[in-house]
């Protein structure tokens, strides 16, 4: 695990980035739809590329022993906060992966973009997910009811957030973050 890294994705990461979108236990709660060949993939990949012109985190793939495992980032609002996200091969799931890469997305977010908030949203039912934010001193601020949908089932959100502050005392209690 020491050998987490993170770069930019590249249409070239479509092959193993369909690996992860078009498996339905990955994507279950995210808004990811209709991934179901390399050239989905492409298309994808495009769009979020579009996010670098407007300060985001990443897009970045999460490369781990030379494998590509992940995809993540953020995106950035008017008021300097960014809502960060996280899909992670099935196969490395339960490993402790989740709660490093967004750990690392809260550093980028805080020190290298100076953000104010990061928000991130998990379902209900998500409930590893939820708790890597909490694991990472993000605090459930809201629940959105039905504010997720997918095949025709709704469900509550779970609204998490840290803002730079709390970040940085909860960098000092547990020595995993750089500092600001």
């Amino acid at each position: 695990m020491e050998s987490l890294t993170f770069r930019l994705v590249c249409k070239s990461d479509a092959a193993d980035l369909l690996g992860i979108w078009g498996d339905i236990d990955v994507t279950r709660y995210t808004m990811i739809h209709n991934i179901g060949s390399k050239l989905d993939c492409e298309s994808r990949i495009e769009r979020q590329l579009k996010w670098v012109d407007c300060d985001s985190i990443g897009p970045f793939v999460i490369i781990d022993d030379n494998a590509l495992i992940g995809y993540c980032g953020g995106t950035r609002d008017d008021q300097n906060a960014y809502e960060i996200f996280y899909h992670i091969s099935k196969i490395r799931w339960n490993k402790g992966l989740g709660t490093k890469i967004v750990q690392e997305i809260l550093n980028i977010g805080f020190t290298e973009k100076n953000a104010n908030k990061i928000i991130a949203k998990a379902v209900s039912e998500n409930t590893g997910s939820w708790k890597v934010l909490e694991k990472n001193g993000m605090r459930r601020t809201r629940i959105e009811t039905e504010g997720f949908e997918k095949g025709g089932e709704k469900h509550d959100l779970y609204v998490y957030e840290i803002n730079r502050d709390a970040w940085l005392s909860s960098c000092r209690l547990v020595s995993n973050c750089v500092s600001a």
